[in-house]
């Protein structure tokens, strides 16, 4: 196993590791695509902020299996796609051809200050017709329960069978401070830009700083850390998502391999 990784490939690991159990649960494989700006350039934390919520609540249902981001961008690119506008139902259908995805989930927004305007899409690459739409408009604030809601009634029109434990794990938000959620969707648009790590590190440390208790930003600013072999940094940042929330499987995982890459095999 190589011990240098992509971001969040610690993540991506841990899912196939499980693999079996999710796909043999799923049933319906869908697509996650960046939200458009119609803003331009003011707002564009905000794409990646909103896909990573999408990744979040979707990746909680067990009949339903996400398709790789990273595969997706790729098939994406190689079609020519430049964003989820450019999305029409010759090209839905072969995203689907190519992918397996039946239902695409994109849209667009505008961030103007602290008002958004967010245009929630989910397309069927059967039809290339829309099966699901619902628009928000108002306080940046209400856009965490705007997209959990947006999601349940989506998986109910998708007729997916959604166990209550599903349904509570949606419903917690991924961090209580809307200035906690700008930083961290900034590491990630900063990541694709492909930064230094220290002006990545520094977005998720902010994040912490406005929300101490927010376990996805503290996993990451781990992963982050054990991407440059700062293997001690990355292990105090594990072991702190832990003691926040010893339910947080991800952090045992990380913790795991630091541990087995350190020889701590009774640690491990």
């Amino acid at each position: 196993m190589k011990k240098t990784l992509w971001i969040c490939s610690i993540l991506i690991i841990f899912l196939f590791s499980i693999a079996n159990f999710v796909f043999a649960q799923s049933d319906r494989t869908v697509g996650v695509l960046e939200f458009y700006n119609e803003g331009g350039s003011t707002g564009a934390w905000l794409a990646k902020g909103v896909e990573k919520i999408l990744y979040d609540k979707l990746g909680e249902i067990n009949a339903i299996s996400v398709y790789e981001r990273e595969t997706l961008s790729r098939v994406l690119k190689k079609s020519g796609i430049q964003s989820s506008n450019s999305v029409d139902s010759r090209v839905a259908f072969s995203i689907g051809k190519q992918t397996g995805c039946e239902v695409l989930y994109l849209g667009s927004y505008k961030l103007q200050n602290s008002q958004a305007s967010v245009k929630f899409k989910m397309v069927s690459t059967y039809t290339g017709s829309p099966i699901f739409q619902e628009n928000y408009e108002g306080d940046l604030t209400g856009l965490f329960s705007f997209l959990t809601k947006a999601v349940k009634n989506g998986l109910a029109v998708m007729q997916v069978s959604v166990h209550p434990n599903e349904l509570q794990k949606m419903e917690l938000p991924l961090t209580t401070s809307m200035k906690a959620f700008e930083q961290f969707s900034q590491a990630y648009l900063e990541i694709d830009n492909r930064s230094p790590m220290e002006v990545i590190a520094g977005h998720f440390q902010r994040a912490l700083m406005e929300d101490p208790a927010f376990l996805e930003a503290q996993y990451n600013l781990g992963v982050i850390y054990y991407n440059a072999k700062f293997y001690d940094k990355a292990l105090a940042q594990f072991n702190a998502a832990i003691d926040t929330d010893s339910r947080y499987y991800k952090a045992y995982y990380g913790r795991g391999i630091i541990n087995y890459l350190q020889k701590a095999y009774l640690s491990a």
